[in-house]
């Protein structure tokens, strides 16, 4: 009777030793994965934090070289089409507005909004031939 109990200790030993013989390369290798996947999720954490500091100050950067603030007034929005002989479908075409809308500029009755107020000081600062150019640009 104590022999079978010591026989079936034994077997126990011996079995428990070669489960863990085998597992362990399990363990170790749940462990390495745990280690890499904590690993991973910090260097996410870590880049959408990045990405969005670097995407404020991108924007903080557009708005401050943007943010100039451009004045409108429509006697010089008529002044600067004439200066560059320019018809009102042609400024409209160059603004990428329709005809009434620059009407209604030019009348006071409505403002542009930033973009088009960018894309006006763009007109302002190209020549006569270059603004030809970009309307022909358009129609072709």
């Amino acid at each position: 009777m104590n022999l079978g109990k010591l026989l079936k200790a034994e077997v126990q030993r011996v079995a428990k030793r070669e489960i863990n013989a085998a597992v362990k390369p399990l363990r170790d290798l749940t462990k390495r994965q745990r280690n890499e996947i904590a690993d991973l999720k910090r260097t996410i954490r870590e880049l959408g934090t990045k990405a969005r500091s670097d995407r404020a100050k991108a924007k903080r950067a557009v708005i401050t070289s943007e943010d100039k603030q451009r004045r409108f007034s429509p006697t010089r929005l008529g002044i600067l089409r004439e200066k560059k002989g320019l018809s009102l479908v042609e400024l409209a075409k160059l603004v990428d507005i329709s005809g009434p809308t620059l009407t209604r500029w030019l009348a006071g009755e409505s403002r542009p909004k930033p973009e088009q107020l960018q894309r006006i000081a763009w007109i302002r600062a190209q020549g006569k031939r270059e603004l030809r150019r970009e309307l022909d640009g358009l129609k072709g």
